[in-house]
């Protein structure tokens, strides 16, 4: 029976090819200079995309057709699926023999949290200790954004158009002022909070970090020395609020919606972060590290590109 190796590399985006003699030999130029196995196509990109062109190639190469061929595998288990998958087709059935060998890879999304963990961890090193151009700590960023498992959601359109009504039905609590006039003035971030008795909302107010905790014992402003008029009328609308978890942050959110910096007023950020527990029944997005954003529509005076050039200010 003919037998061959794949050795897939899902990271390094690398395919290499073995045939069995007296022992394995790697399809290279030097041994096998002819074969089609060697073209980029085969080679190179990801191995589930092209797991049926190389399995017929295999064949065409290796098939003696009087017995299955052989095929060992060497990759992640989700490479392993898509080729078990292929070959269990009514055309490669009976052609094809597969074996899974002793080594494998790890699937990268169970592995991706851990490296993101230790890249969170390693970054102001990194970042540091890096030459400081632009297109370094640019990708420094993409890679973050792109191991991030957040899933984003961003509710855009006119005002008045129930970009807050239709956030708040997906949340299942009253938590976004609504209105026939426009409501919302900054970008609102919103995270579903883990704890059934607990919500905060984070901006930055003077260029500080401020976090604001609620819970079924009452509110409380991180930094505790943090001062401030918005502060103050955040406070104030939250106590005034209601006795709800739901009704203090949404009074919370209205005080930071209408909070206008005077002449001597810190600035307060254009982004507010807010994680709050979905109503009780709102299964929607559970699971998964979803997050909603409610942006600001433009003003009669204001064109869309002009809202959103303000917005990634």
């Amino acid at each position: 029976m003919p037998k061959v190796k794949i050795v897939s590399d899902p990271y390094c985006c690398v395919t290499r090819f073995f045939n069995m003699g007296t022992d394995w030999t790697e399809v290279n130029e030097e041994s096998s200079p002819n074969s089609s196995l060697l073209a980029k196509k085969y080679t190179e990109g990801f191995f589930p995309f092209k797991a049926r062109e190389i399995v017929d190639e295999l064949l065409d190469e290796y098939g003696d057709g009087t017995s299955a061929l052989e095929i060992v595998f060497e990759g992640s288990d989700d490479e392993w699926d898509e080729l078990q998958d292929v070959c269990s087709s009514e055309a490669l059935a009976p052609l094809v023999k597969l074996e899974r060998s002793e080594r494998a890879l790890a699937n990268a999304r169970d592995i991706l949290p851990y490296i993101r963990e230790v890249f969170d961890e390693l970054y102001p090193i990194i970042a540091g200790t890096a030459d400081g151009s632009s297109e370094t700590l640019d990708r420094l960023r993409k890679f973050r954004d792109a191991s991030s498992d957040m899933i984003p959601i961003c509710v855009v359109g006119n005002y008045s158009a129930g970009k807050s009504s239709f956030i708040n039905a997906l949340i299942g609590t009253e938590l976004l002022p609504s209105g026939d006039r426009p409501v919302t003035a900054r970008i609102f971030q919103i995270e579903r909070s883990d704890q059934q008795d607990r919500a905060s909302i984070g901006f930055k107010y003077a260029d500080e970090s401020i976090n604001v905790t609620f819970t079924d014992d009452g509110m409380k402003i991180s930094p505790s020395a943090a001062r401030g008029k918005a502060l103050d009328e955040i406070a104030k609308a939250a106590t005034d609020g209601g006795e709800s978890l739901a009704e203090r942050v949404r009074a919370a959110l209205g005080a930071i919606n209408s909070f206008r910096e005077g002449k001597d007023e810190p600035t307060l950020s254009d982004l507010v972060k807010v994680r709050v527990p979905f109503g009780r029944g709102t299964d929607w997005g559970s699971g998964k590290k979803i997050v909603i954003f409610d942006t600001p529509a433009p003003t009669p005076t204001q064109t869309p590109t002009t809202c959103a050039s303000s917005a990634r200010r």
